[in-house]
């Protein structure tokens, strides 16, 4: 069986890049599909699960056993050692065990030897669970020159939660958030596009917070999600009530530009509003209000019958808090 890097590079060498809005199957799909009933969409596993209080991580003691193998691979690598490493890391999901096994691996292995080993696990394994703790690794030990490597990876949707945490402690802090709409960019527009949007900072520049409102939430699934990210850190509020003093041509211009981008972003907040996916919706509330100054921005510009805008200012009629605002 090939490597799953080897036939995503393949795929990416065939055809430039990721598909939007479908699946790139992975080396090990039909094992996954004989092995569970359920079929997740990619990244959606680890999404739902960093959102619950579900108690999943295996016991101390397990985790332990398993820096154990892990840490005899690194150190006397072989067949035999990595069969066993294999064995043992496939019996859980790589997001149950990821960090305590590597507090663990921290404290008895050198970073050089570790990085060795994880460019091994993400670039030869046929297993996705072996390559996301191997990504995990790279996380720790990984050098400015890994960063392709991870570029690479974030790019299908399964590997980029993992791919952007690793990332974080590699990239240099000023160029983090840019590498995030790169990263996001490249994806099939899932779960990797969310997870991506999720790890750019509260507070990011300009361009990012334009891209933030013109494309950030045009996902493929979990809009929910990241549609008060989008709002939050690409400051819709401020920035409608700072076109709201302009001119009819400068609103018509914003419009243009922005519309079907918030519209996305107003979308997704409803549908997070309506299946309460979000907790707390002290933000939401705010941003939401602000729908009335964009009626009153729309009704001010050559957009005032447009159908896109005026279907989603009909959604919000039924929240009398908002729209009464």
């Amino acid at each position: 069986m090939s490597s799953i890097y080897s036939e995503l590079k393949k795929y990416i060498e065939e055809n430039g890049k990721m598909p939007k809005n479908t699946v790139v199957p992975l080396a090990d799909h039909s094992d996954i599909e004989e092995r569970y009933r359920d079929s997740w969409v990619p990244g959606s596993f680890e999404a739902d699960i960093l959102r619950s209080f579900y108690d999943f991580k295996p016991k101390t003691v397990q985790c332990f056993m398993l820096s154990r193998a892990v840490q005899k691979q690194i150190v006397k690598p072989c067949d035999k050692n990595r069969d066993n490493m294999v064995k043992k890391l496939s019996k859980y999901y790589a997001i149950s065990y990821a960090d305590p096994v590597l507090s663990f691996l921290t404290k008895s292995v050198y970073k050089a030897d570790m990085r060795i080993e994880a460019l091994r696990m993400i670039k030869e394994s046929e297993k996705r669970e072996i390559v996301k703790f191997g990504i995990a690794l790279l996380g720790y030990s990984g050098t400015k020159d890994d960063v392709d490597v991870l570029k690479f990876i974030a790019q299908h949707d399964e590997f980029t939660l993992f791919a952007v945490r690793a990332l974080e402690n590699i990239v240099p802090k000023e160029d983090y958030d840019s590498l995030m709409v790169e990263i996001a960019e490249s994806t099939s527009g899932g779960f990797g596009k969310v997870a991506a949007i999720f790890e750019i900072s509260a507070s990011p520049a300009d361009n990012v917070r334009e891209w933030l409102l013109e494309k950030g939430a045009a996902v493929s699934c979990g809009e929910e999600y990241v549609a008060c990210e989008c709002a939050v850190k690409g400051c819709l509020v401020y920035k409608l009530h700072e076109i709201a003093g302009l001119e009819r041509e400068d609103k018509n211009s914003f419009i243009g530009k922005y519309k079907d981008g918030i519209c996305a972003v107003l979308n997704g907040l409803l549908k997070a509003e309506d299946t309460k996916n979000l907790d707390g919706l002290s933000e939401v509330d705010g941003i939401l209000g602000a729908v009335v100054k964009l009626k009153e921005i729309t009704a001010d510009s050559d957009y005032a019958d447009d159908v896109e805008l005026n279907e989603t200012f009909k959604k919000f009629e039924k929240y009398d808090r908002f729209m009464n605002n």
